[in-house]
């Protein structure tokens, strides 16, 4: 379903909130989870922000919430192919290019994967 204009200006607000809270955080935990807080509010009014949800992994990493496993340069290429198909709609691409991930069962403890997976399962 699509989000009405004022959920998607008010995700934006949060976004550009958190932005700012994160770019003035430095490795204050107080001052990251505030801007996670907001990053959270943000993607549930509108789930489909490309840069809200870099914004949320780039906080999750610096507040090490991130797990160790690395993806490798092709698997981030098919990970960032299946978000562009999931965010055009084109659910069955994106859950394609999602199970060639998973191919591999380290994939599954990646965070960035395992919130793409639960957004497509959502969805189909």
């Amino acid at each position: 379903k699509p989000a009405d204009n004022s959920a998607l200006t008010k995700a934006k607000n949060l976004s550009n909130q958190a932005q700012r809270i994160f770019n003035s955080a430095g490795t204050s935990s107080e001052k990251l989870n505030e801007a996670l807080s907001l990053v959270n509010q943000a993607l549930k009014l509108n789930p489909n922000n490309s840069e809200t949800e870099l914004l949320k992994d780039k906080i999750e990493s610096k507040l090490g919430a991130s797990t160790t496993v690395v993806l490798s340069a092709s698997d981030q290429i098919l990970l960032t192919r299946a978000r562009n198909y999931f965010q055009a709609g084109n659910i069955d691409e994106a859950n394609f290019l999602l199970l060639q991930l998973l191919q591999n069962p380290q994939n599954i403890k990646v965070k960035s994967i395992s919130d793409l997976k639960k957004r497509i399962d959502a969805r189909l």
